[in-house]
């Protein structure tokens, strides 16, 4: 099977899954999801997920119909399923059916969990290459550290930044660089490697978080607090990470290069470490990851 979905307690092909119209994932964006990458039909990274996914549903007061050893079971199965080393799995609980009502809907109303695997390529062209990245303001909801489902900002940021020819949209608050619409964003002054802290205004990426760990690893000092546009415009080096793309240089943002203008040394250095980390907990050898 080239993919497969996991709906309503069933496997079956991505395009024969149906879900309600009066979904509040729907019609309110009412929802919790994650998503992450299996090597090996080995999910990576896993037990991090789960952590972020209970507290993103217990900031929302959201019960998932399935608990964490479930949910291990249904995602062993549906990687079983689908054909292909790299493969990217995607999870998602609303908080039910029910009539369209702002407030939660009547006591007993159940959540809907559902999860889908299909093939994730992984894109070598951006890691060698790097990224041309254009600003946006961020004007997302004060409670970005929940991973739920209102992107549209996200979204629109990213279109944006696609019509002006660039591959990635870089959030700021008042000239403070937060994040980027799918990704946890960072500079590198003088090998020390900078971004910005825990707080609301971000998610508490996975990557972020091994990134950090492979920083400290290799000897590269690290620091977690604000950094401005005007500091990233003069930053030796500049790179994003997520579950998708990894560590991915930022080499040019509204046109100005970034450092040399290429991928730096230590950005490098994170990525090799990057990939052994996915290697060695997948089981798989480094040149296929």
């Amino acid at each position: 099977m080239r993919d497969v979905a996991f709906v309503g307690g069933a496997y079956v092909p991505i395009a024969e899954a149906r879900v309600s119209l009066e979904d509040r994932a729907y019609q309110f964006g009412d929802g919790v999801y994650e998503a992450l990458l299996a090597f090996g039909h080995k999910p990576f990274a896993l037990r991090e997920h789960f952590d972020r996914w209970e507290r993103s549903c217990a900031a929302l007061r959201l019960d998932c119909p399935y608990g964490r050893g479930q949910i291990e079971a249904i995602v062993g199965e549906a990687l079983s399923r689908v054909q292909g080393d790299s493969l990217l799995v995607y999870m998602q609980v609303s908080r039910g059916v029910a009539p369209r009502a702002h407030a939660f809907p009547p006591e007993g109303t159940c959540a809907v969990f559902t999860l889908t695997v299909r093939p994730y390529p992984y894109d070598s062209r951006a890691h060698r290459q790097g990224d041309d990245a254009a600003l946006a303001e961020d004007i997302r909801w004060g409670r970005c550290d929940i991973k739920c489902l209102n992107l549209l900002p996200n979204a629109l940021a990213m279109q944006q930044a696609v019509e002006k020819g660039c591959t990635q949209a870089i959030f700021h608050r008042g000239g403070v660089v937060t994040e980027c619409a799918s990704a946890n964003m960072y500079i590198v002054q003088k090998g020390r490697v900078i971004t910005h802290p825990l707080t609301h205004e971000i998610l508490a990426g996975v990557t972020r978080a091994h990134l950090l760990e492979d920083a400290a690893a290799l000897g590269i000092p690290a620091e977690e607090r604000p950094f401005t546009v005007e500091e990233l415009y003069g930053a030796d080096e500049a790179f994003s990470s997520s579950v998708g793309r990894r560590p991915t240089p930022v080499i040019r943002v509204e046109g100005r290069p970034i450092g040399g203008g290429g991928p730096g040394p230590v950005t490098n250095a994170l990525q090799a470490a990057y990939r052994r980390r996915i290697a060695r907990e997948c089981g798989v050898p480094e040149e296929t990851v």
